[in-house]
């Protein structure tokens, strides 16, 4: 429940990031360093968890690979 608060917290705050880019202009400078930074390790973080997935696709798909090995056995 506390992860599902803070996506919506996280979300909330992102959708007001934009807003202020695009039309308040209050910070501005500040704002698009934050958009960057928030990109950047968006960036990072969605590279390092396709490749965490793929890595456990692979092993699952060794795992099946040798149980039906060693039953031929």
């Amino acid at each position: 429940m506390a992860k599902k608060i803070m996506a919506w917290v996280l979300l909330a705050g992102f959708v007001l990031l934009l807003l202020n880019i695009m039309f308040f202009k209050y910070y501005l400078q500040l704002s698009l360093v934050v958009y960057i930074i928030i990109s950047f390790g968006y960036l990072l973080y969605s590279s390092k968890a396709r490749r965490a997935e793929d890595l456990a696709r692979l092993r699952n798909k060794e795992e099946k690979e040798g149980n039906g090995e060693d039953k031929d056995l």
